[in-house]
């Protein structure tokens, strides 16, 4: 990607998880966006039509990061859990935004499904209903255990929550 153009949509996103502190994603406007993120409009719409492709597009940048980690022939449950804390790291302000906002339940609810995806297909070309109970589980649970980590981050470090991601992690796919 040129680098301009990723610049560009870092600052959008960076912009949107900042407005998304205070206002759900159907709130916020093209023009609010913009003008948070020191962005023209018309630069907006070069690569987005509207504030949901955004998300969408951050969305999918995860997908393949977790999905090139699970692909990879040299995958081990320290890899996985490894890419897991880079992301969320890379991200802990819009993920603070995302989980300290009930409104942005939808939101977290596309992380999640977009999570399941990538772990059920990674998983198996044909999942059985064990398969995806499991994924479901494994999905939902990262996802929920980042949002109360978020707010409640004085219940337990995040190396602790790191270590105990790592033995989840090794209990369901060692299998």
């Amino acid at each position: 990607m040129d680098p301009r153009t990723r610049k560009t949509k870092n600052l959008l996103l960076n912009g949107l998880f900042t407005l998304l502190k205070d206002k759900s994603i159907q709130d916020i406007t093209v023009t609010a966006l913009c003008k948070q993120a020191e962005v023209n409009r018309r630069t907006f719409y070069l690569h987005y039509d509207n504030i949901i492709e955004v998300f969408d597009d951050f969305e999918s940048d995860l997908s393949l990061r977790v999905s090139n980690t699970l692909n990879a022939p040299s995958t081990t449950e320290a890899n996985l859990v490894q890419t897991f804390d880079q992301i969320f790291d890379e991200n802990l302000a819009g993920f603070k935004s995302l989980c300290m906002n009930h409104r942005q339940q939808l939101l977290l609810q596309h992380l999640d499904d977009m999570l399941f995806n990538v772990l059920l297909s990674s998983h198996s070309n044909h999942p059985n209903s064990q398969d995806i109970i499991t994924m479901h589980y494994v999905s939902s649970g990262i996802v929920n255990v980042y949002i109360y980590w978020v707010n409640h981050q004085e219940s337990f470090s995040r190396s602790e929550l790191s270590k105990t991601f790592s033995k989840l992690v090794h209990e369901n796919f060692s299998h």
